[in-house]
This record gives structure tokens, C-alpha cells and sequence, in this order.
């Protein structure tokens, strides 16, 4: 049998939290997998080349799960927009 990078436990979601990713990436596991839960509907691989932080055989997506599945932050004001889009009658 193929590892599917899943963990076995009492709950869906505590094994889900303590998985990896891993399978997501690889056609044969995901075909398997889709035996496994007896899914109509073929599940193409997600791409490995596409750049992320997260490691897909390394990060728990317990971890992403927490990390609301956010790859980076970017952070840029525009008070000008802000106002002219919120209109405040005064400013503090």
C-alpha cells in the first residue's frame, strides 16, 4: 500500500491536523486515495513547482490550518483610498 501521509487517530480532524500534504502532490497516491474513499470524480495533483513556505511532505496542515492556509503577508496602506472611500467626518 501506498503511504498517503495521512495519521491514523480516534477523530477525522485530529488525524487531518497531524497529516502532510505529500499525497496532494502525487498522482499515484491520490488515485489511491481516491479508491480508498470511493470518489467519482478524478483529483489532479497539485503543483509542485509553484513556490510556497509550506513543505509538502514536512508541514502538518494542522499548521496551515492555523496559519489560515496564508503563504505571505502583504501589507500596504492607502489613507487617501480610505478616506475617499470611507468619507469619516473627522479624523483622530
Amino acid at each position: 500500500m501506498y503511504d498517503l501521509g495521512f495519521v491514523p487517530g480516534c477523530l477525522p480532524i485530529d488525524r487531518l491536523r497531524q497529516s502532510t500534504l505529500e499525497c496532494l502532490f502525487d498522482e499515484i497516491c491520490l488515485n489511491e486515495l481516491n479508491t480508498l474513499i470511493n470518489f467519482s470524480m478524478s483529483i489532479l495533483p497539485l503543483d509542485s513547482s509553484r513556490s510556497t513556505r509550506f513543505s509538502p511532505n514536512m508541514t502538518l496542515i494542522g499548521s496551515i490550518i492555523d496559519e489560515r492556509f496564508v503563504d505571505s503577508w502583504e501589507n500596504s496602506s492607502n489613507y487617501s483610498k480610505y478616506f475617499a472611500a470611507c468619507a469619516p467626518s473627522i479624523c483622530s
